[in-house]
């Protein structure tokens, strides 16, 4: 996506990326402790960043499993 804005020149003055880097990285299913952890702060930090943007962002009460 990035390549393509930057050979149509739309590319955003600004720009946020988030992430989580993995221990390690094993073939199987699920993710690890750290991993979940990890997704969990993430979501605060992106919260925050949309509040600070303006958004207002409230709990959709969906309940997760993990």
């Amino acid at each position: 996506m990035l390549a393509a804005a930057a050979l149509t020149d739309t590319l955003p003055n600004e720009m946020v990326l988030f992430g989580v880097e993995p221990k390690q990285m094993d073939v199987g299913i699920g993710i690890s402790q750290e991993v979940t952890v990890g997704m969990k702060e993430n979501i605060n930090v992106v919260v925050e960043q949309l509040c600070n943007y303006g958004y207002e962002v409230k709990n959709n009460g969906i309940k997760s499993e993990h």
